[in-house]
């Protein structure tokens, strides 16, 4: 059986995240690295100048310490920090990247927490709201079958029923399912085109770089394992597994990611990655609008150049129609230097005139890059991916799996 891994759900742009100190709920299932005997270690507490870790799934870094401070990113389960200051309940702490800002004290300590030292804090809990942090904490550090069973206990002892329902969801499925990152590249050594399917992210995973093929079955992967790739449009294919290494991917804490490198034709755009035989939808031809996308992206310019010249353009099939956006620079610049844009979006079909909605001022483009059966319900899932995270909501806009990369707003 393979191992199971977890990703405390959390999206470093969200705004609307906990205030420093508060748990994300759980999200996404994934492989996991290899195991290693760890002991359960008492920690002491934190004070200036001695290193500390962070104890919850998640903790919010912030310029201020106060609740309402601005938050400058989120630091995952067992990060490094060395404490500069304390008061009034808050740490000043640096983070290994050169970052500063202030977290909640109570969720630091002078030792890394255990995946066993959380199950039985959970364990004993005196409350269900108790239970249910250090479960999640639990989840963080050891994602496996039971300890996600335990974190949908309590949430639904917590009376959080949804959320429950979304753990348990992961376990059904995708638990073989992986995200493509966007910066899926060409291998210079074998000139064949790679798409890069994210495995683990978290702390400290290794060594960076390539891991020896003689290695991959230690973090539960093997090597002549099947393995397909879904694009927006057209059916899956069935590929093989040339590659696997790991990065840095988040900026803020220097987490690292796991990645599967997958061999592609040329020109082929996957959104997706499945470990062995996919649902049975992943082998249809998906969308297939009237329109060519040559045509569709005519018809979008057009209707674009009556407000701006766009510099980005996006086209996602959707039956027999493209879900269309269009983007242009406006040359002012958000806070975090980002430049400002504006655009619109539209539906193109061979029909009626599309009806065309102006976007206010934004940042980012639309993360929108399929819209198809994922599951094999038979019904139309939506896969979204950006710099920071990938998501597939289903046709109702819950989650079905998500999967962060890097710390935005660092």
């Amino acid at each position: 059986m393979f191992l199971l891994a977890f990703l405390a759900f959390v999206a470093c742009s969200d705004p609307s995240g906990p205030v420093a100190g508060g748990p994300e709920p759980a999200a996404v299932v994934q492989p996991e690295g290899p195991k290693t005997a760890v002991e359960t270690v008492s920690p002491g507490p934190v004070a200036p100048g001695k290193p500390a870790y962070v104890r919850a799934s998640s903790l919010n870094l912030r310029a201020k310490p106060v609740p309402t401070g601005e938050k400058l990113g989120t630091l995952t389960v067992n990060s490094p920090l060395d404490v500069t200051e304390l008061t009034d309940g808050w740490a000043q702490v640096a983070v290994r990247n050169g970052k500063t800002g202030w977290v909640s004290a109570e969720f630091l300590a002078s030792a890394p927490l255990t995946a066993e030292e959380a199950r039985s804090n959970a364990a004993s809990a005196a409350t269900p709201a108790d239970a249910l942090s250090w479960w999640q904490r639990a989840a963080a550090l050891d994602p496996s079958v039971e300890v996600l069973e335990g974190l949908a206990a309590a949430y639904e002892a917590a009376g959080k029923s949804d959320q429950a329902e979304r753990v348990r969801a992961q376990l059904r499925w995708p638990a073989r399912m992986l995200f493509v990152h966007q910066d899926s590249h060409d291998d210079s050594a074998s000139d064949k085109p790679r798409a890069r399917a994210i495995w683990k992210v978290g702390y400290e995973l290794g060594r960076h770089g390539p891991i020896s093929r003689d290695r991959w079955e230690a973090y539960g992967l093997l090597a002549d394992e099947e393995w397909w790739l879904l694009p927006a449009e057209g059916p899956a294919i069935r590929t093989k597994v040339v590659g696997f290494g790991i990065d840095t991917f988040n900026e803020c804490a220097g987490d690292d990611w796991l990645a599967v490198e997958l061999e592609m034709p040329a020109g082929f755009e996957p959104v997706l990655a499945h470990r062995g035989a996919p649902p049975a939808s992943w082998a249809e031809p998906g969308p297939k609008p009237s329109l060519s996308r040559a045509d569709a992206e005519a018809q979008l310019r057009a209707l674009a150049a009556k407000h701006g010249k766009p510099d980005i353009l996006t086209l996602v099939a959707d039956g027999d129609a493209w879900v269309a956006s269009a983007h242009w620079e406006t040359g002012e610049y958000g806070e975090l230097g980002s430049p400002l844009l504006r655009g619109l979006k539209t539906r193109i079909g061979s029909g009626a005139a599309p009806e065309v909605e102006l976007l206010d001022l934004h940042s980012y483009v639309d993360p929108l890059r399929a819209i198809r059966d994922i599951s094999g319900d038979g019904v139309p899932d939506h896969v979204y991916a950006e710099y920071c995270e990938s998501w597939v909501d289903d046709a109702k806009g819950e989650t079905l799996a998500r999967t962060a990369y890097a710390c935005c707003g660092c």
